[in-house]
């Protein structure tokens, strides 16, 4: 019986390079995470450093103290919304590596089923083969014997 061959076999490499790529997309997405979880704890730091002196001061130096605090505090509202795109980017990535994984996966499973049905194909061949041989060998044996007689 010929060698075994899985006709998709070019199907399933790239399945797999697919799937390494959406892999890569995924780890770049967790990095771009990442530095947006910096960026927001550099924001809250930022925000929190600056404080009101206390006492009396003139409106020119409160009003730009506060100005000082409401940008520190759009930093931390902006930087928490860039964050939470990352996050979604994250999980939409992680869900197109899910896809591209199971694709793989279900391949490798047809390649499986395949590979035992010509295995077993090839033992059943086998199998009519000795038969076959045990039949003639018979023969041979009960036809000298008759001879013999």
């Amino acid at each position: 019986m010929n060698r075994y061959r899985f006709r998709l076999e070019t199907v399933r490499r790239v399945r797999r390079v697919q799937e390494d790529l959406a892999v890569g997309a995924w780890r770049v997405a967790q990095g771009e995470l990442r530095a947006a979880d910096g960026e927001v704890d550099s924001a809250v730091d930022h925000y929190r450093s600056h404080t009101l002196a206390g006492g009396t001061m003139t409106a020119t130096a409160f009003l730009a103290g506060h100005d000082r605090s409401s940008r520190a505090a759009d930093m931390v509202i902006s930087s928490q919304a860039a964050r939470t795109i990352a996050s979604g980017a994250v999980d939409e990535r992680r869900a197109e590596w899910s896809v591209a994984a199971q694709r793989v996966a279900g391949l490798d499973k047809l390649d499986q089923h395949k590979r035992n049905e010509h295995s077993q194909a090839a033992a059943r061949g086998e199998a009519v083969i000795d038969d076959d041989r045990a039949a003639v060998a018979f023969r041979a044996r009960h036809e000298s014997q008759k001879g013999s007689r």
